[in-house]
């Protein structure tokens, strides 16, 4: 019995996992709110991250290897005539050396890690453009904008960031002209990003997707945690007392102010 690559293994174990989760989302919990199929997307992605150590249990499938039938035993006093005849008779085929082979392998670990380092790097060009972008805004006066988090103001925004930390929350400098309701629509939105901690769980998720960057099934688990997220704070601002038809219209109208500010 020979095991399967552990390679191909892991794989195989990813998809079924993946494919579980997917499955679970649309039909058990096709009705249900966002922030429980965001547990249910953090379950799946935290497995998918300890899927590696399954390969020290034993191999999920073998292979079973046919082998020759030993040779019939051969009667004394014949066995080195037949053996003389056979060996006279039977062409010697040479071994294929291994240099002649092509090196599969190695071009597909080097692409493996080319995809790896290209959104490894894409990611942390991201972060380092939040944080430039942290680094130049204006803190907001607490007046406009009272809550228990920093928040500031900066033209490059393009859209309300909950960046945590110092910074707090990001939004564009055309927040100034907003109303009160409007501000304290969108500060409950993003101050439920920070209560939920998706400022480090998205990055960390990305992460995970760079290292499984040639599994669709893994971009489309990131897809869905990012709406279940998405879904979970528009949930809570609904829970803090604004009707849902109230908080669509600032949303439409938000993102509207933002387009024309970007295309003017």
């Amino acid at each position: 019995m020979s095991p399967v690559n552990p390679v191909l293994e892991l794989v195989l174990k990813a998809t079924v996992l993946l494919a579980l989760a997917l499955l679970l989302e649309a039909v058990v919990l096709r009705r249900a709110s966002g922030r429980l199929k965001h547990g249910v997307w953090c379950t799946a992605l935290l497995a998918l991250v300890l899927l590696p150590l399954t390969l020290l249990a034993p191999p999920l499938l073998s292979v079973t290897v046919r082998t020759h039938p030993p040779a019939p035993s051969l009667p004394q006093g014949r066995g080195e005539a037949v053996i003389a005849t056979t060996t006279s008779v039977t062409p010697q085929v040479p071994a294929p050396r291994e240099s002649e082979s092509f090196p599969w392998e190695s071009l597909l670990t080097v692409g493996y890690f080319i995809g790896v380092g290209g959104l490894l790097g894409r990611l942390l060009l991201d972060r380092a453009q939040l944080f430039n972008l942290a680094r130049r805004a204006t803190l907001a006066s607490s007046v406009h904008f009272p809550c228990d988090f920093p928040v500031h103001l900066s033209p490059a925004v393009p859209t309300p960031l909950a960046a945590g930390g110092r910074t707090g929350v990001l939004l564009p400098d055309s927040a100034h002209d907003w109303d009160t309701e409007r501000r304290h629509v969108i500060l409950l939105h993003e101050a439920a990003h920070l209560r939920r901690l998706d400022h480090i769980t998205l990055p960390l998720a990305l992460s995970l997707q760079a290292a499984w960057w040639f599994h669709p099934l893994v971009w489309l688990a990131i897809s869905r945690f990012r709406t279940a997220a998405e879904a979970a704070c528009d949930e809570a601002v609904v829970a803090a007392g604004v009707s849902p038809s109230t908080y669509a219209e600032h949303l439409l109208e938000t993102a509207k102010s933002l387009k024309l500010e970007t295309t003017v």
